[in-house]
């Protein structure tokens, strides 16, 4: 497993350039750290909430027109079709002195003109909150459970399929940090469970998917110390446990025909957060992660781990994003548990007018999978534009272009997205 990283660069350099002929420094208005203009509150257009008791509730309808020019991701059998998508969602929020808890919730139905099979409903619930037990000390716990589709393009999909794979997912976590004067400490642990649906050939073929089946659980510990207020530093250490439903616990697993996939890691990362001027941010953290694969036939995989970030208010109208990463993933393949994953992410936000933000992003990424020798190339590149009407409305629109390089030549597609959204809001 390598990483090429003259390739990386050299496929980024031109992004880059473009970026900084697009824009020029001047004197911005400082914003709060690490914020861009993108994201800044804009009261004449945020949504207003209803109150109820110490909450307050947003409502959300989103209708989305898009064309797709590859709906199936494929190199071969390229279809196009549009796709209808309608977006109820709500999300309640409170409104305590002290500690906090949120909900949400949404359905979300995509329709098919041309294919009927590829329509379907998802849904998710999430919850979470925080609780001071003093101070200094905060409790803070996360939980969610969607039943969604895997989109065509996903890397581990089964592509043959007639209509996508449908998954259950339930996943939390709960943490505790504690503050020493200019030092935090932090511990969190997270569960996840996926479940997959099979899947149907067109001659009613089932394509199981158990072999997907997994449980994951998690812990990280992290200390944060800031030397000044533009200037600290942070150590932590991580678990992971991969679980596989299909393993040797499992009856229909043959021994010495079918592979273990679980495996546990353990990571360790170091990193700085900077404040470099009071219009640029920067993150970067360096590890190391060492995999432990229960097969005795797979040697343990080492590798360095990678965490950037920075975000540069070139202007008083325009942000600069870049993120790099590189960590590990549970691969769904049945002869691959895992891979690592190397991204390179850039982005410019613009805003045209106060009410239209303008959005260019890019990113690269090389999917590393072992122990087979396989490496994936991928590359999206997206135009958006997000247009505030009122409190009450908004119209968003978007190009996304995709391609996947890849030594399995049927995992190979080009596509083109074009989308439309109408948001209704309060």
């Amino acid at each position: 497993m390598t990483f090429d990283l003259q390739r990386s660069i050299g496929t980024a350099a031109p992004l880059i350039l473009s970026l900084a002929f697009l824009v020029s420094p001047s004197s911005a208005q400082v914003l709060p750290q690490g914020v861009g203009w993108a994201d800044i509150s804009r009261p004449e257009f945020d949504p207003i909430g209803i109150r109820a008791g110490s909450f307050d509730v947003y409502p959300k309808l989103q209708a989305v027109a898009e064309y797709n020019s590859n709906v199936f991701a494929r190199a071969e059998d390229v279809r196009a079709d549009a796709v209808l998508t309608i977006r109820p969602e709500i999300e309640a929020k409170s409104t305590w002195s002290v500690h906090r808890l949120d909900f949400s919730a949404f359905i979300e139905s995509s329709f098919y003109p041309s294919i009927d099979d590829e329509g379907h409903t998802d849904v998710g619930l999430r919850t979470s909150g925080a609780y001071e037990i003093s101070g200094a000390t905060v409790l803070s716990a996360e939980a969610g459970y969607a039943y969604i589709h895997e989109d065509r393009g996903d890397i581990d999909t089964a592509f043959t399929v007639d209509g996508p794979i449908g998954l259950d997912r339930i996943d939390a976590s709960l943490g505790l940090t504690h503050r020493f004067n200019k030092l935090q400490v932090g511990i969190r642990g997270g569960y996840d469970r996926f479940n997959y649906d099979d899947g149907l050939l067109a001659d009613a073929t089932v394509v199981d998917q158990d072999f997907r089946d997994r449980t994951q659980i998690s812990a990280q510990a992290t200390a944060r110390y800031a030397l000044s207020p533009e200037f600290g530093f942070y150590v932590s250490a991580g678990y992971k446990d991969v679980d596989n439903d299909f393993s040797r616990s499992s009856g229909d697993f043959i021994e010495g025909l079918d592979l273990e996939r679980d495996f546990d890691e353990i990571n360790t990362d170091a990193g700085i957060a900077v404040e470099i001027t009071d219009v640029l941010y920067a993150t970067l953290g360096v590890g190391y992660f060492t995999a432990r694969f229960d097969a005795p036939l797979f040697d343990n995989e080492n590798g360095l781990r990678v965490r950037g970030d920075l975000l540069w208010n070139i202007s008083s109208i325009t942000t600069i994003r870049a993120d790099v990463a590189r960590e590990t993933q549970a691969a769904s393949s049945p002869i691959a548990p895992i891979r690592v994953n190397t991204s390179i992410d850039l982005g410019i936000d613009h805003e045209l007018l106060y009410n239209l933000i303008l959005t260019a992003d890019a990113r690269y990424q090389i999917r590393d999978f072992d122990p087979i020798d396989r490496t994936d190339d991928e590359y999206r590149f997206g135009l958006s534009g997000l247009y505030l009407l009122s409190n009450l409305a908004r119209v968003r629109f978007a190009y996304v272009f995709e391609r996947r390089d890849s030594p399995i030549a049927v995992f190979d597609y080009t596509r083109h997205r074009v989308r439309l959204t109408a948001e209704l809001t309060y």
